[in-house]
């Protein structure tokens, strides 16, 4: 756990996320751990921070996204229903 969570902090602070090589890849998993209320919410946070990042390059995302924040705004999580509100500000 411990190592995904540092694992998506180093992404979520990328200046340059596009680099990678597969992006497709780092999306799934990250919409995938934002929507499961398994999840803690320190990965739920900076994977709506990477999806945010992505979407800025890649504006297909916003239906998805916006999904996604959806069910986070549920959360039982103060931080993540505060994350999720926070961003779709900037959407």
């Amino acid at each position: 756990m411990w190592v995904k969570r540092s694992f998506l902090k180093i992404l979520s602070e990328m200046k340059d996320i596009t680099k990678l090589k597969d992006c497709g890849i780092i999306i799934d998993k990250c919409i995938e751990w934002l929507i499961s209320e398994n999840e803690k919410p320190a990965i739920r946070c900076y994977s709506i921070d990477i999806i945010y990042n992505l979407y800025k390059i890649e504006p297909q995302l916003k239906n998805e996204f916006i999904s996604a924040l959806y069910i986070a705004k549920e959360d039982k999580s103060s931080a993540v229903k505060y994350k999720a509100s926070k961003t779709f500000s900037f959407l």
